[in-house]
C-alpha cells in the first residue's frame, strides 16, 4: 500500500506537477514520484506505448536505496531524457519509482521508433548507463491510472 506524502498547489509550476508517495515491497520501502495528472495536451490514444526504463543497482543500505553517487547518476540520466523527449512531445514521464535495488521510469510515447531515436541521440555522447528498456501497449494508461488510484490522487 502506498502512502501519499506530497501534493501540489492549485497552480503547479512544471517542477510541482508531481506527487510523492511511499510504499513497501516486503520490508523494503519504495519511493514513488507520480505525475499528478495527465498533461492537458496529451491524448492517451496518441500516446499508447508505455516505455519502462529499469536501472538495477546494488543497494547501499538496509532500506534498499542507491548510494548518493548512484542516485546522482540516475538523476543526471533523467535530466538528460526529460527535455529531449518531452520538448518535442515524443513522450511524457509519468512515474519514477526507486527501491529494493531497482529504479524505474515509466514514459508514455506516441511512437517507439521516434522515442528510441531521441534516446540514442541524447545519450550518444555519454558513458553507457546500466538501463534496460521495455515497451508495452497501454492505450488506456491503465498502469498510470492504477497507481494514481492506489495513491488516492
Amino acid at each position: 500500500m502506498a502512502e501519499k506524502f506530497g501534493s501540489k498547489s492549485d497552480e503547479p509550476s512544471p517542477e510541482d506537477r508531481w506527487v510523492l508517495a511511499r510504499g513497501f515491497e516486503g520490508d523494503k520501502p519504495l519511493l514513488f514520484r507520480i505525475l499528478d495528472q495527465r498533461p492537458a495536451e496529451v491524448d492517451p490514444e496518441q500516446y499508447r506505448h508505455l516505455c519502462s526504463i529499469s536501472w538495477p543497482y546494488e543497494p547501499d543500505n538496509e532500506e534498499g536505496m542507491p548510494s548518493a553517487d548512484e542516485f546522482d547518476r540516475m538523476s543526471f540520466f533523467e535530466e538528460l531524457l526529460t527535455p529531449a523527449l518531452e520538448s518535442p512531445g515524443a513522450a511524457y514521464m509519468v512515474i519514477a519509482a526507486t527501491g529494493n535495488g531497482l529504479r524505474q521510469w515509466h514514459w508514455y510515447a506516441r511512437d517507439t521508433e521516434e522515442l528510441m531515436t531521441l534516446v540514442n541521440e541524447v545519450l550518444e555522447e555519454c558513458e553507457p548507463f546500466p538501463v534496460e528498456f521495455s515497451v508495452d501497449e497501454d492505450p488506456n494508461w491503465d498502469a498510470y491510472n492504477q497507481l494514481r488510484g492506489n495513491l488516492g490522487t
